[in-house]
């Protein structure tokens, strides 16, 4: 497989600035190297401050690296201008974490849509309308969307819309920054599969940048774990994956569960006396004087798995 993109001995510093003067540089990242092939699907995974977003930053061309290069189709990214320029961006397209922080809220949807075909492709104006509606449809959305403001849309609706946005130019390679980090599980597993298919689909690489490490086994087939600025570990994603470098178990064993482990319950209560009488649940009960003080109320069992706080009745 060609490579579309590369990163060699890539590193980057920051410094900042207040009102008592600079403050003493921050290694962000150090000799970072990386190949991205045509239609890989490869997660850069690490925690909150790792450096993975400031990679991607580079790979995108949005931040110059202190050190190194980053190159697309074996050429330099800081000697690209014009034309050679306009392909590198039609060629690699962004989906961000916010969804609503990426858009322009005064454009409608279809606008949003059609910027990037506006500027990167040769269509007209009617054949990016048509562009457009094919667009929506094929991210699970209605072509009557196109007239929509961002407001008018769900969160999941926007990612969809961002992502339709970034596949118009027909991409090679797609960098999701977190794109689904603020969805709730539903939703990530909906557009983990809108993104498998548009994949297979559109044949292009991914760069899929995540604390996530269920959501790597799902999408991805090769993961890059990054600390601390460093490239820790790369490995193919294989059923049973196993990280064996200590940022990579450590985030291994920060994963929940997917199937919890059902152990029954140690009853922490004495069950209801003879005087006490249980309220079925659908029974409305008026909020009298004392209900829920100490004195006047105790927990009592209802069901199988269930307890509710309950008034002593006379």
């Amino acid at each position: 497989m060609s490579t579309i993109l590369s990163a060699r001995s890539v590193s980057k510093v920051y410094s900042t600035f207040s009102l008592v003067g600079k403050s003493a540089p921050k290694t962000v990242l150090s000799d970072v190297s990386l190949d991205i092939a045509a239609g890989e699907s490869i997660a850069l995974l690490g925690r909150s401050g790792s450096g993975k977003s400031t990679l991607g930053r580079l790979l995108l061309g949005f931040e110059r690296p202190d050190g190194g290069t980053v190159s697309f189709d074996g050429s330099d990214l800081r000697g690209l201008s014009g034309e050679a320029y306009r392909h590198y961006r039609r060629s690699v397209q962004v989906v961000f974490q916010d969804s609503l922080g990426a858009v322009n809220p005064r454009h409608t949807v279809g606008r949003i849509i059609a910027e990037p075909l506006r500027h990167l492709t040769t269509l007209n104006p009617d054949e990016c309308d048509r562009k457009v509606r094919s667009l929506l449809m094929q991210v699970g959305l209605a072509p009557d969307d196109a007239r929509k403001l961002p407001t008018q849309m769900s969160g999941g609706q926007l990612q969809r819309v961002c992502i339709a946005r970034s596949i118009g130019p027909s991409p090679r390679l797609l960098v999701l920054d977190e794109a689904v980090s603020n969805l709730d599980l539903v939703l990530q597993m909906q557009m983990i599969a809108l993104l498998k298919e548009l994949q297979s689909t559109l044949k292009m690489a991914v760069l899929f940048i995540t604390h996530d490490l269920r959501l790597v086994r799902l999408f991805c087939s090769r993961v890059i774990v990054l600390a601390e600025g460093r490239i820790q570990e790369d490995e193919p994603v294989v059923r049973g994956l196993q990280l064996g470098s200590a940022e990579g178990r450590l985030l291994q064993g920060a994963i929940l569960p997917a199937r919890p482990v059902h152990r029954a319950l140690e009853p922490a209560w004495p069950p209801p006396t003879a005087s006490e009488r249980i309220v079925a649940t659908t029974q409305a009960w008026p909020l009298g004087d004392g209900f829920g003080s100490a004195r006047a109320s105790r927990v009592v069992d209802v069901r199988s798995g269930g307890i509710v706080r309950l008034p002593r009745l006379p």
